[in-house]
C-alpha cells in the first residue's frame, strides 16, 4: 500500500525508552567506521561482527516504535564483510538523522 499523505516526523517514546535509545544511539555510532549520506538517509557501514548485527536490531526496535516513518535496509554477508544499513525515509529525513544521532 502506497501513502499519499505525508507522515510527521515525530518520536512517541517514554523517558525511559528515550533514556534506552540514546544509549543505545551512542553504541551504533561506536561501531559505524563509514557513512555516505544519500537523498533521503544515510548508509553506515559497520564491521560484519555477530555483536554489531545484535546491537543494530536493538537499534531498528527501538526505532520502529519511536520513528514510524523510518524504513531499514540491512545487507548482510560472510563474516569478513561488512554490515550495510541504510536508514532511510520521506523528505526530511536525512536531515532528522544528522540532528538526531549527532552526526
Amino acid at each position: 500500500m502506497i501513502k499519499n499523505e505525508k507522515e510527521p516526523l515525530i518520536c512517541s517514546l517514554t523517558n525511559v525508552e528515550l533514556k534506552e535509545r540514546k544509549k543505545t544511539i551512542e553504541k551504533f555510532k561506536s561501531m559505524v567506521y563509514e557513512k555516505n549520506e544519500i537523498e533521503n538517509g544515510i548508509v553506515f557501514k559497520l564491521e560484519g561482527a555477530d555483536d554489531n548485527l545484535e546491537s543494530i536490531m536493538n537499534l531498528v526496535k527501538l526505532e520502529r516504535k519511536c520513528c514510524t516513518f523510518l524504513t531499514f535496509d540491512l545487507r548482510i554477508q560472510k563474516d569478513a564483510y561488512p554490515l550495510q544499513v541504510t536508514i532511510s525515509g520521506p523528505e526530511g529525513t536525512r536531515d532528522f538523522l544528522i540532528h538526531e544521532l549527532g552526526l
